[in-house]
Parts: C-alpha cells; structure tokens; sequence
C-alpha cells in the first residue's frame, strides 16, 4: 500500500475515534449525568487506554464538549453554502469558524489553558480542514487541482 493511504487512513481513524469520545460525552451531558472518563469510554465502546490517549483528563474533554455541542459539522456548513460558488464557499467556511471563535472565546480561552498546562500532546479537532475538503470536493475543479488544493490542509 501507499505510504500517503496507510497514513490518511490512520488520520481518519483517529479523526473518527475522537468524534466518538465527543459524542459519547455530549449524549452523557444531554442527559444531564455526571461522568468520568471511564464511563465516557464506556458509552463510546472504547477503552480506558483509547479515551486516556485523547483525553488526559475530564477537564479537557469538558471543555472541548462545550465547545463542540455550539459547533455545526462540516456537513452542515457546507449544505448551507450549498449555492455559492466556490471563492464565496471558502469565505463562507472561514467567516464562519472566525464568528464561532469570537462568539466562544472565553469557551476556547478556557480549553487552550488546559491543553497547555497539560502534559498531554496537542491534538486538534481538525474541523475547519475537513469542511475545507468537502467545499473543494464539491467544486468543479478539476480532479488533479483538487488534489492539489488539499495537499495545503494541514493533516
């Protein structure tokens, strides 16, 4: 296989894995019950080790799931620019991600302070990417410029 498949695929299944731990804990929130990470992993059907690998502590995945519950998919995002051309798309997603960081800044404010202080690595929801990927996969580009255009986002 392909060096560039072998690691898309891991970074699509680690993508995938952090989605889960945050839905997991959003369905635990919305329920209005408290919870560790155990029982996070527990509800996402992971293990200890997995949540611990994302989520080094209850702090940071709390603040990334107040974050995330105000936060549109990337699917969402693109269906209501569905009807603009592509420049206008990409301004679109930006304008967006910018009004959301502004409109949540004390929400990211807080998770930046405990992802600093924590020893952990830093990882990223890596949302503004994929939503980038979606607009240029749904333009009338060209496959080849496709291509192209997404080897500038960043993994």
């Amino acid at each position: 296989m392909k060096k560039d498949y072998i690691q898309t695929g891991r970074i699509n299944q680690k993508l995938e894995t952090r989605h889960k731990i945050l839905e997991s804990a959003k369905q635990l929130v919305r329920k209005g019950i408290d919870f560790n990470l155990e029982d996070v992993a527990n509800n996402a059907e992971i293990s200890r080790a997995t949540i611990y690998r994302y989520y080094p502590n209850l702090e940071i995945l709390s603040y990334e799931v107040g974050i995330d519950i105000g936060t549109k998919t990337p699917e969402d995002i693109i269906e209501d620019l569905k009807d603009c051309s592509l420049n206008d798309m990409l301004m679109g997603i930006q304008n967006y991600y910018n009004e959301h960081a502004v409109n949540n800044e004390n929400a990211f404010r807080k998770y930046l302070s405990a992802v600093l202080t924590s020893a952990s690595e830093k990882k990223r929801g890596a949302r503004r990417n994929r939503t980038l990927q979606l607009a240029l996969m749904k333009s009338d580009l060209r496959p080849k410029e496709k291509k192209i255009w997404c080897t500038f986002l960043p993994s």
